[in-house]
């Protein structure tokens, strides 16, 4: 199982410690891969529809610093050599599809074919109005923008007349993605929604668990349940990640490398950690060095 890590892109820890600093840093000390989170904006009232905490609500202030993921992946790139460089996850229904595609496509030239595209939903109703798009109709509009991310990375995307998405005829958009296939696109959720629509347009499945309540056996049937609906829609294995989050009670680092150890057995294919930055780069590197001995 491939061990990656979490580099905040967000915060005080990239003027701290300097987001290339991070990325080198983790790339050093084993981690074969580096994802970053995204929002593009805050709201500056109650933020609720959250779904990583009890209340739904995102309890950071409207004036959090969020450095763009896109721009912050290029910057990664140039920052490392072999990391995998991931985004978890971009809100796709909020931004324009071909703009993406060609952002996407450059930055997976530059890096040499090395990243990968988290993909999701969102749940930030007021982030995606005030980009100027419906997040009703966010759910039909994913997969359509999906649909034509794969057309447009082959350099030469058919027209395309879909319910929320369109785009004209004789659209070109080159150069193609370094990987022949296009940037995979990792379907990212927990919901059965998620699962399906992982099964029939993804490259794979982005898990989102917690330290503290992650439950095995759920997570053993609903990779079984992937398994088989990938299985019905006709498409070849794909990747399983797991995003582990910690960061929120520092208390819960010691018990990173036995879980790491447990998704591995379980059939992850590669797991996204967060470690200790706010206590420094040699803190942080040693769980990592620690993470992926486990996973061996």
């Amino acid at each position: 199982m491939r061990l990656s890590v979490n580099v905040p892109n967000f915060g005080d820890l990239p003027d701290m410690h300097g987001l290339g600093v991070m990325a080198s840093a983790a790339e050093s000390a084993g981690a074969d891969g580096i994802w970053l989170a995204d929002h593009v904006l805050m709201i500056d009232e109650v933020m609720t529809g959250y779904p990583y905490t009890a209340d739904g609500v995102f309890s950071a202030p409207a004036t959090f610093p969020f450095l763009d993921s896109l721009a912050s992946a290029a910057f990664v790139a140039a920052a490392t050599k072999r990391c995998r460089i991931g985004i978890g996850v971009l809100v796709l229904p909020q931004r324009n599809v071909l703009e993406l595609a060609k952002i996407a496509a450059s930055i997976d030239r530059l890096s040499g074919g090395r990243f990968v595209l988290g993909v999701g939903t969102g749940w930030n109703k007021g982030e995606m109005e005030a980009l100027g798009y419906s997040f009703a109709k966010r759910g039909q509009r994913m997969n359509e923008m999906m649909q034509v991310l794969r057309m447009a990375w082959t350099g030469s995307p058919e027209a395309f007349d879909g319910q929320e998405v369109k785009i004209r005829d004789k659209v070109k958009l080159f150069p193609r993605p370094a990987q022949e296939a296009g940037v995979p696109m990792i379907v990212g959720g927990m919901a059965d929604i998620v699962l399906q629509r992982a099964a029939r347009l993804g490259d794979g499945w982005l898990a989102i668990g917690d330290v503290a309540t992650l439950d095995i056996e759920t997570l053993r049937a609903q990779m079984d349940r992937l398994r088989s609906l990938r299985a019905e829609a006709g498409g070849a294995p794909f990747e399983m990640v797991m995003k582990l989050e910690a960061e929120v009670d520092p208390s819960l680092f010691h018990h990173l490398p036995e879980t790491v150890a447990k998704l591995a057995e379980l059939g992850f294919d590669e797991t996204v950690i967060d470690v200790p930055w706010e206590q420094g780069i040699d803190e942080a590197c040693a769980m990592i060095r620690t993470c992926s001995a486990a996973t061996r």
